[in-house]
């Protein structure tokens, strides 16, 4: 007995040690990690855009080769997954950045690191509980971020300073990503070597400028810090001498004009290239522009974090005039951006119907297959049941369920014939918007449609960025996290990018937006010149693409060009049909291609795919001009409309897909009022800005003032005019609860005077245009809605 009781232990201290030797062994290849999770730029991040979140991975246990992925909900029940590859020894420590979208119902976001089949860690991201406030974002690239944080307000179009966030770059958290830099307003370079930005970073700067970025440089004393990446043909020119200036302009423009102080400032002297010339003194030339695209380069002479700036107590005023008379487009810019911020300027749902009226493709008859799948389900099932119930026959169920299976899989195929897609297709739309030397931003947007329920991955040729499109305005409740939502795509971070769906549907297409790469399309070359409130002129297509449903569009009449093939010239006069939208672009997308909505019978098939083309072409240019928001009223723009094939097709696994093509083609174009030395300045052609806070809802979309109160409108005319007359254009739409009252400002009285004549000349014009040549018009109404009142003016070069 004794000896099985000594076998036994003997056995049993056997087990304990290889047990926890094993404990042991195992706990040397144990995964372990700890990450530090940083989001956005020091926690500050834009509903609407991509943010990037950096995770410090810190690995104290096995090697890991595998991968990060932050899980994004995109919908109900939902998500998606932005994914890094990673790989980290022993003992290591590294930083990974992935950019991923900040919804308006953003949830929480899941951390994942794997290491092949192994899940090493899982954790989450939290946003900050703030509310969504309008914020726009000025990035600072500075080694003395400090000396210029004095720049921290911008203009907006209501005339009121928005609210604004410094945000301090370097080039450790400088995006490389154009979707995440689109985030910032206001770019600012004083002091800094650019140079130690890399190559994605450069051109996501170039393209972010094109795009309709403003991007204000500093130099002087630092100048080859600050120009040293600008080596291409981005910034051209030559570098002259520095000397000492003294100046008034500094103080005038942060007083108002109030003051006319003398400051010694230190200038570069700077040849550049294509510039104009935007604040000069004394044969000097302070502060010039590039116009790049959407957007402009502004290059001061001098250095923003340097004496007379540093500590004066107007700099702030100083810099928002700046930026106000260097690129006034950029109130419009805002617009845009805090409607996205609101989650108001979603493309969802019209990008989807846009891609749905494609010709080449018939898409299948979604409302009939939801028809007969309701009668089949509700209906047909059911009473099969009953109706052998009845006769008490059920066991022919057996029998009878697969033949009516059979007989509706039937008509829904007969139904579907020659509608189907035989190979997975991508629907492209591209908005192409150039200047006039021919440079161009575009946003591509694609929807992929497949045959059957499949995996797909998509990339481009050439590494092109490619973000999925989703639907913003599903709910997710912000306390909660994704925990068993199925897995709807993956969003590649490495090598050539990419997206993978992992389960397609046949019913809807996948939306997504494609960052390409500056493409060669040529430019639209035009010489037009206003007058008697018709245009005259020149307009040559010197695209390589050719167009169709051209147009000119003013502030406020549209002229129609018809098809323009590419090297075709036209010669513009009062032959060009034309008519008057009031500055509403909702009228002007009616007037143009009808109201889509309104019921209409076919008469042929022809005539029906050419109202579906039409259908699609009118919800493309809604988008644009959402997009541009409100047209300036010294430009025109051209645009037109191609199917000319403009960029490669979309690789989906692994192949090129078959692509249908739309490019929406778009051109400020700058318009001469001038006849010799006489300046003519028809009405509506004015610019202006209103000021909000009397109590009025400005409608920038359809130019219009609602609700009780009152609100000044500011008309500025160029301060080169010395204008000889006015003329007032009346709303053609006004009505209140009591008689509109319009205004307009005395300057000698400094008060209000009733508007009595709708024509002003003579004496009276200094009374009401000001020295700095602005005119100011108040409204007061109760209850009311009316357009806003347009100027013209005329004159002649001081």
């Amino acid at each position: 007995m004794r000896e099985k009781v000594t076998k036994f232990m003997l056995l049993l201290l056997v087990v304990i040690l290889a047990i926890n030797i094993g404990i042991t062994t195992k706990a040397k290849e144990t995964y372990k990690v700890t990450v530090k999770k940083e989001v956005g730029f020091d926690d500050n991040y834009k509903v609407g855009y991509p943010t990037p979140i950096s995770l410090t991975v810190k690995n104290e246990g096995k090697s890991i080769d595998g991968e990060v992925e932050i899980q994004v909900p995109s919908s109900l029940g939902k998500y998606m997954s932005y994914v890094k590859k990673l790989s980290l020894e022993e003992g290591a420590e590294k930083k990974i950045v992935i950019d991923v979208p900040v919804n308006q119902y953003r949830g929480k976001y899941k951390v994942v690191i794997t290491s092949g089949k192994n899940k090493v860690y899982e954790g989450e991201v939290k946003f900050r509980n703030t509310n969504n406030n309008i914020t726009q974002f000025i990035g600072i690239l500075s080694d003395d971020y400090d000396s210029l944080t004095y720049i921290n307000k911008m203009p907006s179009s209501n005339g009121m300073t928005t609210l604004t966030k410094n945000i301090k770059l370097t080039e450790e958290n400088f995006p490389e990503d154009i979707f995440t830099l689109k985030a910032f307003n206001l770019l600012i370079i004083n002091n800094y070597d650019t140079t130690k930005l890399n190559k994605k970073q450069y051109e996501v700067l170039k393209q972010w400028v094109a795009d309709g970025g403003t991007l204000l440089i500093g130099t002087g004393a630092n100048h080859k810090k600050t120009l040293g990446a600008f080596k291409d043909n981005f910034i051209e020119g030559n570098v002259g001498e520095s000397k000492q200036i003294s100046t008034s302009l500094i103080s005038e423009m942060g007083t108002n004009g109030d003051s006319k102080t003398e400051v010694n400032i230190e200038i570069t002297q700077l040849t550049i290239k294509g510039s104009t010339a935007v604040i000069q003194d004394k044969g000097e030339v302070l502060v010039q522009k590039i116009e790049n695209g959407k957007g402009c380069i502004v290059i001061a002479a001098f250095d923003f974090g340097q004496s007379p700036f540093v500590g004066w107590n107007n700099n702030t005023n100083f810099a928002e005039t700046l930026i106000m008379t260097t690129n006034p487009n950029i109130v419009y810019m805002d617009n845009i951006d805090s409607k996205r911020q609101q989650g108001q300027f979603s493309d969802f749902h019209q990008l989807r119907s846009i891609f749905d009226s494609f010709v080449e493709i018939a898409r299948a008859n979604k409302p009939t297959f939801y028809l007969i799948l309701f009668i089949y389900v509700l209906v047909v099932a059911p009473l099969n049941y009953f109706i052998l119930k009845k006769l008490d026959k059920r066991e022919l169920m057996w029998v009878s369920v697969p033949l009516i299976s059979v007989v509706f899989s039937v008509i829904i195929y007969i139904t579907g014939f020659g509608s189907r897609l035989s190979e997975t297709t991508s629907n492209t739309f591209s908005i192409y918007s150039m200047d006039s030397k021919g440079v161009s931003s575009s946003f591509t947007y694609a929807g992929i449609y497949t045959p059957n329920k499949s995996r797909l991955k998509i990339e481009t040729e050439d590494g092109d960025k490619i973000y999925p499109i989703v639907d913003e305005y599903y709910y997710i409740d912000s306390s909660s996290s994704i925990t068993n939502e199925d897995l709807e795509a993956r969003i590649i971070n490495d090598g050539n990018g990419g997206i993978e769906f992992v389960n397609s549907s046949i019913l809807q297409a996948k939306l997504l937006q494609i960052h390409n790469k500056s493409l060669n399309l040529g430019k639209i070359d035009a010489n037009i010149t206003i007058k008697n409130d018709d245009i005259e002129g020149l307009i040559i297509n010197s695209t390589n693409l050719d167009l169709e449903d051209c147009y000119i569009i003013t502030s406020n009449k549209y002229y129609e060009l018809g098809t323009m093939n590419k090297g075709e010239i036209k010669k513009l006069g009062e032959y060009l049909k034309s008519d008057s939208y009031g500055g509403n672009i909702y009228h002007l997308t009616e007037m143009i291609y009808g109201n889509p909505y309104r019921y209409s019978t076919y008469s042929s098939t022809s005539e029906k795919l050419e109202r579906i083309d039409n259908f699609q072409k009118y919800l493309m240019l809604n988008m644009v001009m959402n997009q541009i928001q409100m047209i300036s009223a010294e430009k025109a723009y051209f645009i037109g409309i191609s199917k000319t094939p403009s960029m490669k097709p979309l690789i989906i696994n692994g192949k090129a897909s078959k692509t249908n093509e739309r490019s929406f083609i778009i051109m400020p174009i700058d318009l001469n009022f001038q006849q010799g030395e006489y300046i003519d300045y028809p009405v509506g052609f004015v610019p202006f800005n209103v000021w909000e806070d009397g109590g009025l809802y400005y409608n920038v979309d359809i130019q219009s003032l609602t609700g009780s109160g009152y609100t000044e409108i500011t008309y500025m005319v160029n301060e080169n005019i010395d204008v000889s007359a006015i003329e007032i254009g009346m709303p053609k739409y006004a009505t209140g609860s009591s008689p509109i009252k319009f205004y307009i400002f005395n300057n000698i009285t400094n008060f209000y005077d009733e508007l009595s004549s709708y024509n002003i000349s003579g004496e009276d014009v200094s009374k009401y245009c000001d020295k700095k040549n602005q005119i100011r018009l108040k409204v007061v109404m109760a209850d009311g809605n009316c357009d806003i009142p347009q100027l013209g003016v005329k004159g002649k070069v001081k």
